[in-house]
């Protein structure tokens, strides 16, 4: 799946400043397993689905630009940046309105997100360039990345949700389902 460029900003003093994401490529989405779905789908009305969905290897790959901090140290950067993430678990919340159009009514996601934080067991990050000029100190960044992702994820993880949920996955959901009629997708009203 590729993704649209995203742009974030972050507050935080461990790890603060403009993010921008380019040409960003998620590879593993296709291996999920669903471990449970809990759907109300018999009225358009009250859309809702919510699933716990399990991936065992995702690999997210881009472009970055960056300026701002990594613990206090200035960096104004880009380069290739990548993220390996094993035993990916996340709990999904899909909601949606219904939308006339001629004589079908179609489905309009405006929500597709997560209910609570996705949960991983690894996480190995990468990124080229992260301190111009100086690779020990690129490596010791990088180590640093890796070493405390958990302490990092946990604060930048608000404004990531917010830009995966509202940025990316309704933009994507809803070009697929703007072609499909809400009958023809649960065709359930007449059983």
């Amino acid at each position: 799946m590729v993704v649209k460029p995203i742009s974030l900003n972050f507050p935080s003093s461990l790890f603060g400043g403009t993010l921008d994401v380019t040409n960003v490529k998620v590879n593993g989405i296709s291996k999920a397993k669903i471990m449970n779905l809990k759907a109300n789908v018999n009225d358009v009305n009250k859309f809702r689905i919510t699933m716990d969905v399990y991936y065992p290897h995702v690999l997210v790959t881009g472009n970055y630009k960056m300026v701002g901090n990594i613990a206090r140290i200035p960096i104004k950067t880009d380069g290739d940046w990548s993220a390996a993430l094993d035993g990916v678990t996340v709990l999904w919340e899909i909601k949606g309105l219904p939308e006339q159009r001629s004589q079908n009514i179609f489905l309009r996601m405006n929500r597709f997100g997560f209910r609570s934080q996705p949960e991983f067991k690894h996480l190995k990050f990468y990124a080229s360039n992260l301190v111009p000029r100086n690779e020990n100190l690129n490596d010791f960044a990088l180590r640093f990345l890796n070493r405390n992702y958990q302490v990092i994820y946990n604060q930048i993880y608000p404004y990531i949700e917010k830009k995966i949920s509202d940025d990316v996955m309704i933009d994507l959901v809803n070009t697929g389902l703007a072609k499909i009629p809400f009958e023809v997708l649960f065709p359930l009203k007449n059983q």
